[in-house]
């Protein structure tokens, strides 16, 4: 997990005598490296509860890898040091005309990120080498532009559809947290799984979403679509099922705790989580979010019965399944 920290700088002319080269050594290359430097020592040695922009508490992680950036505002300045490195510490620093031009080409938070560490490595260099599927791209940089815009091709390997996903993403993370911040208990849990969808593998969910948002409005019951993760921090595998069950609710919620075994057994998780689809005629739909952390047990014999049933391979259908499932939880 990472965190971004920012410090930022503005010069006012009408309360100081010293020349822009002066004010730049002493309040950006001193002082504000000097604040960033005891902000992460506190970030490590301390335990720091803050709230995010939905007023929820959350605690910082000693062990977040920390991006610290500098912003200043002084337009006479134009050549300025892209890096500063101080107690082994490295520090991204930006003019404010850069960093907008910056955050206007890349807006996914994993864009951002990836820039800001390959940054601090090159401290943009002059010339840019990548490669996509079939040929390599070597760019010519002179600006802080050609670099950002350079390196977003680089990412999505010049792909607008790729660019589109990510994009596509970003507003499905949005509409979740909107909605469901407040109505459902796992809320934190699940928006850290969706946040672990990289840009790269934007397009594989979004089709895989779409798939089942189609099949929900088109009344078919479907669950063979699935994503598989690997949660970096404490290395559980989690994995991800588009659920599809048509244009009619389950009598209960509970039911979906059936596929979420299933899943379990089939692919030995740790973690589930159903996003599952009810469609309507008007080709709306109603998603329902469904998160399932349990102690993975094998059992052969379980697993075998949903083999045999077509769990897996789409054969089971929505009758069988509610059947199954009612008769499983009131049994229990």
């Amino acid at each position: 997990m990472w965190n971004l920290h920012c410090s930022t700088k503005e010069r006012d002319k009408s309360k100081s005598t010293k020349t822009d080269e002066e004010w730049l050594n002493e309040v950006v290359y001193g002082v504000a490296v000097s604040q960033i430097i005891n902000t992460i020592n506190g970030i490590k040695t301390n335990k720091i509860s803050v709230n995010d922009l939905y007023h929820q508490p959350v605690m910082l992680k000693n062990d977040y890898l920390i991006y610290s950036v500098i912003i200043f505002d002084n337009k006479n300045i134009t050549e300025y040091k892209k890096v500063v490195e101080h107690d082994n510490i490295k520090i991204n620093i930006f003019s404010l005309e850069d960093y907008a031009t910056m955050m206007e080409t890349l807006i996914h938070p994993y864009d951002i990120i990836s820039y800001l560490y390959n940054r601090l490595q090159t401290s943009i260099p002059n010339i840019l080498i990548g490669e996509n599927s079939s040929s390599i791209i070597i760019s010519s940089i002179s600006s802080e532009q050609d670099f950002a815009q350079n390196f977003s091709e680089l990412i999505y390997y010049n792909n607008p559809k790729l660019k589109e996903a990510s994009l596509q993403m970003l507003a499905l993370i949005g509409k979740y947290k909107t909605n469901l911040i407040k109505n459902n208990p796992n809320y934190k849990k699940i928006l850290e799984i969706l946040q672990m969808i990289k840009p790269e593998d934007s397009l594989n969910f979004m089709d895989r979403f779409w798939f089942a948002w189609k099949n929900a409005c088109n009344n078919k019951f479907d669950s063979s679509k699935n994503i598989m993760l690997q949660s970096i921090n404490d290395n559980k595998r989690i994995g991800i099922t588009f659920f599809s069950i048509g244009t009619e609710k389950f009598k209960e919620s509970r039911y979906y705790e059936i596929l979420c075994d299933a899943k379990q057994l089939q692919n030995k998780l740790d973690i589930v989580l159903l996003i599952v689809f009810i469609g309507s005629q008007n080709k709306s739909c109603q998603i329902d979010w469904f998160y399932s952390e349990k102690e993975y047990t094998e059992d052969e014999k379980a697993l075998q019965f949903y083999r045999n049933i077509g769990m897996f391979n789409g054969k089971v259908d929505k009758e069988i399944y509610e059947h199954m499932a009612d008769k499983f939880l009131n049994s229990n």
